[in-house]
């Protein structure tokens, strides 16, 4: 339900404060002790939360589903396996896989044509004989939906387990988004041009005065993650 809706809803007494509170009392984040949720993403930005399924128990990835589907929001996932979404499948008979961009979605709102638009144009991309590997297809997806490397890296813990296959640039802006969410600037024009393309970056920290203990727990341990991820590799 839209926070605009609810408050309509209360002001028309169609919805008593009670239950009100009862609805928004996740906001912004559910905490499920192994993820954050992001239930109010797709008021900020258009787009729900996006579920990196990689790396994650079935268990969890289904507790996940489980907590946004209460919410009456589009669920997506992506690096999904088919056993995972076998038994996803199961238990949300609407449910729908993309074989080759191995993407999870139980799309419910009726307003979903944007995001099968972009569901569409990559598979277009891969029918019309572009070279594109399973990373690249979530990237692109992720680039053109959520509009993240790494949806997830504010409000999941990730493993090193889960940066295979991602080239060093895409572990640079992976590493650096944690950073930009928070509105630092960079001093490579390279990846300030990056991230001043995105919608949801908002410039406004300058080099060297950004404060890292801003970061929750996630973050930092993500920082870690990736940045040790990147010194085995040689790319640090």
């Amino acid at each position: 339900m839209e926070l605009k809706k609810i408050l309509e809803d209360v002001k028309n007494n169609e919805l008593d404060i009670d239950s009100a509170l009862e609805i928004l009392k996740d906001l912004p984040y559910e905490d499920l002790g192994y993820a954050h949720i992001d239930h109010h993403r797709s008021i900020r930005n258009g787009y729900p939360e996006v579920i990196y399924c990689k790396g994650k128990s079935d268990e969890h990835i289904l507790g996940i589903i489980d907590r946004m589907n209460k919410k009456n929001t589009n669920i997506l996932g992506t690096r999904c396996r088919k056993e995972t979404f076998e038994k996803v499948k199961r238990l949300y008979p609407s449910s729908e896989y993309e074989e080759i961009s191995k993407i999870l979605k139980i799309l419910i709102e009726e307003s979903n044509n944007k995001l099968k638009g972009i569901l569409k144009q990559i598979l277009s991309d891969i029918e019309k004989g572009k070279t594109i590997k399973e990373r690249e297809v979530v990237t692109i997806y992720i680039s053109r939906g959520a509009d993240y490397i790494i949806p997830s890296s504010n409000n999941q813990y990730i493993k090193a387990s889960e940066l295979k296959g991602m080239s060093k640039k895409e572990l640079t802006l992976a590493l650096n988004e944690i950073y930009a969410r928070y509105g630092l600037m960079f001093n490579t024009t390279s990846i300030q041009q990056y991230f001043n393309s995105k919608d949801w970056y908002v410039p406004s920290i300058n080099p060297g005065h950004f404060d890292d203990s801003q970061f929750n727990d996630y973050e930092r341990h993500n920082v870690d993650t990736i940045v040790n991820y990147m010194k085995e590799k040689g790319y640090r």
